[in-house]
């Protein structure tokens, strides 16, 4: 299970939603939350905005050698850390 997926997890269950629910709330099936959680699918970079303004956290990216995809943190805001905008995501 990757970072994002714990984190996620965490996230969700510490404001007492289902899968279901979140995923209502951000606009996916359940199955995809279910994915992500489980470390199977990484979210694409819309979803990742999704998720922070949901939750209103920060999201971080660090690449590791010799691993395909990145790792995401979650970062609670701070007044000195506003939210991202998807003009600021990686293209």
């Amino acid at each position: 299970m990757s970072n994002l997926s714990k984190e996620l997890k965490t996230l969700r269950e510490d404001k007492g939603l289902s899968q279901l629910a979140l995923a209502a709330e951000i606009g996916v099936a359940q199955s995809m939350i279910c994915a992500i959680e489980r470390g199977d699918r990484v979210p694409s970079d819309k979803l990742l905005l999704r998720f922070a303004e949901y939750f209103n956290i920060s999201i971080g990216t660090s690449y590791v050698p010799g691993q395909a995809t990145p790792e995401y943190t979650f970062t609670p805001h701070t007044a000195a850390a506003p939210p991202a905008t998807e003009a600021q995501l990686p293209a």
